[in-house]
C-alpha cells in the first residue's frame, strides 16, 4: 500500500478465519476527510462511515468484503456554482485473494464474475479504507445542482451558421 491513500485502514487476510467473519466499524477522521475532499475535486466531505464483514470463502483462497457505507459531501452546483450538500449510502461487495493467479483468457464478451476473478491482495493485506473511498467516489453525482436551479440551454449557446450553408449557395439551393 502506498502511503498517499487519504482513507487507508488495512486488514491482513491472516485475521479471517472461515466461519469467523472480521467486522469493523470504520470512520474518517476530520484531516482524512479534507483529504478525500480534494481527491474528488468537491467542496467537503462532512463525514464518513463504513460496517463491513471480512469472510474467507470455505475451500479457496478467496476472502469477501461486505457492507454498507454512508457519506455526507458538499459538490458545487454545475450551474450556479452554489454548495450542494448531499447524503450518499451504497452496499459494498468485493473479493480479494492473496494468491497469484495466472491471468486467464476470456473470451470478448464473457465478462467474469467478481468472485471468479478476484483483485490481489498485496502483501495479504487488503486496504478496506481505499475500497470505501472508491465506491464513494462511483456514487457522487456528476452534475449536482441546488435546489430550484435550472440550466436555460438558449442563454448559454450561440447559434452557429451551418459551414455547409455556403455550398449550398454554391449549388443554388437556398436555405
Amino acid at each position: 500500500m502506498t502511503a498517499d491513500i487519504e482513507f487507508s485502514r488495512i486488514i491482513s487476510v491472516n485475521d479471517v478465519i472461515v466461519g469467523d467473519p472480521l467486522k469493523k466499524v470504520i470512520g474518517a477522521k476530520k484531516e482524512e476527510c479534507e483529504a478525500l475532499a480534494k481527491r474528488y475535486g468537491i467542496l467537503a466531505v462532512t463525514s464518513l462511515k463504513a460496517s463491513l464483514k471480512v469472510e474467507k470463502i470455505k475451500a479457496s483462497d478467496v476472502y469477501k468484503v461486505s457492507g454498507h457505507f454512508n457519506a455526507g459531501v458538499e459538490q458545487e452546483c454545475v450551474v450556479s456554482l452554489a454548495p450542494v450538500p448531499d447524503s450518499l449510502s451504497g452496499n459494498i461487495e468485493a473479493y480479494f485473494t492473496d494468491q497469484k493467479q495466472p491471468s486467464t483468457i476470456v473470451q470478448e464478451t464473457e465478462m467474469p464474475d467478481e468472485s471468479e476473478d478476484p483483485e490481489f491482495a498485496e502483501n495479504g493485506e487488503i486496504d478496506l479504507g481505499e475500497l470505501v473511498a472508491q465506491m464513494i467516489a462511483l456514487e457522487l453525482n456528476p452534475y449536482p445542482r441546488a435546489e430550484g436551479v435550472e440550466f436555460d440551454e438558449a442563454k448559454h449557446t450561440s447559434k452557429k451558421p451551418n459551414p455547409f450553408a455556403a455550398l449550398k449557395v454554391l449549388k443554388g439551393d437556398s436555405e
